[in-house]
């Protein structure tokens, strides 16, 4: 196994913390709109979060089996369109 260059190791980490902008931005409307419109407690939400990143987690370990690796290249050359859209 050869050591990654830099250059991959930033496009990483770039890809990883747009991702992350993103879908905690939308966990926390979500979080918002479940207590104020849709009515449930914060409890209830919280729950509702925990066990749903729960069973994806599990489901996408035995489901992908070797997609990840076609999905590591589609990481590097959407990530810089990730940190464009962020900046802006």
């Amino acid at each position: 196994m050869t050591k990654l260059p830099f250059y991959e190791k930033v496009g990483y980490a770039m890809g990883d913390a747009a991702a992350n902008l993103v879908w905690r931005g939308a966990l926390a409307y979500l979080a918002v709109f479940y207590t104020d419109t849709f009515g449930l407690t914060a409890a209830a939400a919280a729950m509702l979060f925990l066990v749903v990143r729960l069973s994806d987690g599990i489901s996408n370990h035995y489901l992908t089996g070797n997609i990840l690796i076609l999905y590591r290249s589609f990481l590097l050359s959407i990530s810089l369109i990730y940190v464009t859209v962020i900046w802006i």
